[in-house]
C-alpha cells in the first residue's frame, strides 16, 4: 500500500489529516488519545495512539490537558508541548516563570512505543509520499532509526521535520547531510530557531544503485521525458513491462500511465496529479546496496 501521508505528532492542529481530501490515505500517530480523538475521521486514514521512537515498549507521555490550560490561564501553545519520558523543557521553564508547580498541571499517561518501521509493517505500508514529524526534539531519533533499515521503496518522497532549538544542532545537521547523500534535495531548511522546520524531497534522478524494485503510486505522476523521447511515437510497446524495460535501459526515473499510454519519464520528483487527471506511476528504485 502506498500512502499519501504519515504524520507523527499532531496535537490536533495543523495536521495533514485535517487538510486531507476524502480520497486520501494516511496515518496520523500521536501518543495523546485526547488530541487524536479530536481529529477528523477519514475513510482511507487511520489514527494510531502510540509514541514513536527507536525501540519497542511502553513509555510515559507528559502533557497538559486543555481544561487545565484554561483553568490556570496558561498560554495555549503549551497544548503542543508534549513529550515522552520526561516533562517538556519549554513547559518546565514556563511553569517556573509563572510560579506553578508542575505536579498541579502535568499529566502522565503510559502509551505503547514503536519504531516507525514496526508501524509500517503492521499497516502493510510499502511507500509514502509525505512523512511529517513533529515530536518536540525527538525527530532526529525517529528518522535516524527509520533510515537505518528502511528499504529504498520505503523512502518518503517528501519529509518535513522540526529542526529547532529543541534538537541537538550537530545531530540535525548530520541527519540532513545523510539524507542529501541518499538522494534528497532541500526545499527549505531552518535550524536552531523557535519554529524551525526542514523540508526535503526525494530526487529520483540522484538515486544510485541497481534499479530493480517497482513502487506503485496511484494518483501521482512524474514530469519530463528522456531526451529525444516522443509519447506520440513510443519507442517501446504500450505496456508496463516494455516501458519499464526501456526506462531501465535509460536509467529513467520511472513510468507514468495516462491517456492510455505507458510513458517513460525522467522527472526528478513525484507529484500529486491534478483533480481531473487519473494517473499511475511506476518508479524503479535501487535495491539496498550491500
Amino acid at each position: 500500500m502506498f500512502l499519501d501521508f504519515i504524520e507523527i505528532g499532531t496535537s490536533d492542529f495543523n495536521t495533514l489529516i485535517q487538510a486531507a481530501g476524502p480520497a486520501a490515505h494516511g496515518l496520523s500517530i500521536d501518543p495523546i488519545s485526547l488530541y487524536l480523538d479530536r481529529l477528523p475521521n477519514r475513510p482511507g486514514c487511520k489514527k494510531i495512539n502510540a509514541a514513536i521512537s527507536n525501540f519497542e515498549g511502553t513509555v510515559e507521555v507528559y502533557f497538559i490537558p486543555p481544561q487545565v490550560i484554561a483553568k490556570h490561564r496558561l498560554p495555549n501553545w503549551l497544548r503542543g508541548c508534549n513529550s515522552i519520558g520526561a516533562p517538556h523543557p519549554t513547559v518546565a521553564r514556563q511553569l517556573d516563570k509563572m510560579g506553578i508547580a508542575p505536579e498541579l498541571v502535568l499529566m502522565r499517561q503510559p502509551v505503547p512505543c514503536h519504531r516507525l518501521q514496526t508501524v509500517l509493517r503492521q499497516q502493510d505500508v510499502q511507500g509514502v509520499f509525505m512523512l511529517k514529524v513533529d515530536t518536540e526534539g525527538h525527530d532526529a531519533v525517529i528518522l535516524n532509526d527509520f533510515f537505518s533499515d528502511a528499504t529504498p521503496e520505503q523512502w518518503p518522497h517528501q519529509i518535513i521535520f522540526e529542526s529547532n532549538k529543541l534538537s541537538d544542532s550537530e545531530t540535525i545537521h548530520r541527519l540532513i547531510a545523510k539524507l542529501i547523500l541518499m538522494g534528497y534535495d532541500i526545499v527549505a531548511c531552518e535550524t536552531g530557531g523557535g519554529a524551525s522546520d526542514t523540508h526535503l524531497r526525494l530526487n529520483l534522478n540522484r538515486l544510485k544503485g541497481e534499479r530493480g524494485s517497482i513502487q506503485t503510486a496511484k494518483g501521482y505522476y512524474l514530469e519530463g521525458y528522456p531526451k529525444n523521447y516522443s509519447p506520440l511515437n513510443l519507442p517501446h510497446e504500450n505496456n508496463l513491462d516494455s516501458a519499464l524495460k526501456y526506462a531501465n535501459q535509460l536509467q529513467a526515473a520511472g513510468v507514468t500511465f495516462q491517456y492510455g499510454r505507458y510513458e517513460v519519464r525522467q522527472g526528478r520528483y513525484l507529484h500529486h496529479s491534478v483533480k481531473d487527471l487519473k494517473v499511475q506511476s511506476w518508479m524503479r528504485l535501487p535495491e539496498t546496496s550491500p
